[in-house]
C-alpha cells in the first residue's frame, strides 16, 4: 500500500482510524486531528496565522459563504447596535463578518467543543462561551437577534433546540436559522446510492448521521425544519439560494463519493467492501468525463428560515 506510506513526503496524511493504524508503523509521531467542520478548520488555521489557497475542486465554497453571511445579516435587519448570539459559532466566522462590517453590538457565539470557544474568545470584541445548544447559559430575553447556521442537524431535539432561541430573543427580536438544500449533490449521491446498496448499505437520514439520539420521526430535511419555526414561533420566511459544486476531474468527484459513502451510506471506513464501492464509481464517473469532458455539476445550495418573536 505505497499510497499510505506516501514514503515521498516528510508528513502524511490519512483519515480516520484505518488510516491511523496504516500509518502509525511508518511514523515517528501520529497527530490525531478532530475536524469540526471544514470551514471551523480553515478559521484554526486562519486564525493561527496560515494563509489558505484556492483549493483545487473551485466549488465555490468561498463564494457562498460570504453570500450566506450576507444573506442571514440581511435577513436579521440590523441596525448595527443589537446584541446577538451565534448558536453552534464555530469559531466565529459568522460573527468576523458582522464585527467587520461595522456592527456596534455585542456579539456572542456558543459552541459545544471548547477549542471552538478558545479560538473565538481570543478575537477582539467577541466572546463566547462553552454550552449545549439545548441548554443555553443565558437569561430569558437576553439578545435582539439569535443565529442558528447548519445547526440543527446536529441536535438531538430540534424543536428544543429553536425554543431555546425563542427563550433567549426578546419580544420583537427576529432569529435566523440556516440549512442545506436537501438533496445536495443528488446525482453523485444517487449514484454512490446505487453502488453501496449492491453491498448491502442503505442511504442513512440526516437525522441519523449528525445528531446522537434524534427525537424527530423524520429525517431533518428544509421542510420539517420550516415547520418547527412554524410551530415555536407562529409563522416562518423561507428563503432559497440555489447554487453548484464543480468537480474539474475524475479524482475530485471520486474524493467527494468517498465521504458520502461513509457518512450518508455509512460505510465503514475499513470495510474490504470501501474499495469495491469506490472501483465501481469511479469507473462509471470516468466514462461520463471521457464522454462530456467535464466538469462534473451538481446542485447545492442552502435555505435561511427566519421569524419574528
Amino acid at each position: 500500500m505505497d499510497w499510505v506510506v506516501q514514503s515521498g513526503s516528510g508528513i502524511r496524511v490519512e483519515w480516520g482510524q484505518a488510516g491511523a493504524r496504516a500509518l502509525g508503523p511508518h511514523s515517528a509521531a501520529l497527530v490525531v486531528v478532530d475536524v469540526l467542520s471544514f470551514t471551523t478548520a480553515v478559521s484554526v488555521a486562519v486564525g493561527a496565522g496560515t494563509a489558505v489557497l484556492p483549493y483545487p475542486w473551485r466549488d465555490g465554497g468561498a463564494e457562498e459563504f460570504a453570500a450566506l453571511s450576507t444573506d442571514v445579516r440581511t435577513s436579521l435587519a440590523l441596525s448595527g447596535t443589537e446584541r446577538i448570539v451565534d448558536i453552534g459559532c464555530g469559531t466565529g466566522q459568522f460573527l468576523r463578518t458582522v464585527r467587520d462590517s461595522g456592527h456596534r453590538g455585542c456579539l456572542v457565539g456558543t459552541d459545544i467543543h471548547p477549542a471552538a470557544v478558545a479560538a473565538v474568545t481570543a478575537l477582539d470584541t467577541l466572546h463566547a462561551f462553552q454550552a449545549d445548544a439545548l441548554h443555553l447559559p443565558f437569561p430569558d430575553a437576553d439578545f435582539d437577534r439569535a443565529t442558528a447556521m447548519h445547526l440543527l442537524y446536529y441536535l438531538s431535539d430540534p424543536a428544543a433546540g429553536l425554543a431555546e432561541m425563542h427563550r433567549v430573543t426578546r419580544p420583537g427580536g427576529r432569529v435566523a436559522v440556516t440549512l442545506n438544500q436537501t438533496a445536495t449533490a443528488p446525482r453523485l449521491r444517487a449514484l454512490v446510492a446505487e453502488h453501496a446498496a449492491r453491498h448491502g448499505f442503505a442511504t442513512r437520514p440526516a437525522t441519523q448521521i449528525w445528531a446522537s439520539a434524534p427525537t424527530t420521526a423524520t429525517p431533518l430535511d428544509v421542510d420539517s425544519a420550516a415547520e418547527l419555526m412554524r410551530i415555536e414561533f407562529g409563522h416562518a420566511t423561507v428563503w432559497r439560494r440555489d447554487n453548484a459544486l464543480l468537480f474539474p476531474t475524475p479524482g475530485s468527484v471520486l474524493r467527494y463519493a468517498d465521504v458520502l459513502a461513509r457518512f450518508a451510506c455509512g460505510v465503514p471506513e475499513d470495510s474490504p467492501h470501501r474499495q469495491q464501492i469506490a472501483h465501481s464509481i469511479g469507473g462509471e464517473v470516468r466514462d461520463w468525463f471521457a464522454r462530456h469532458g467535464g466538469p462534473w455539476r451538481d446542485p447545492k445550495g442552502y435555505t435561511v428560515l427566519t421569524a419574528h418573536t
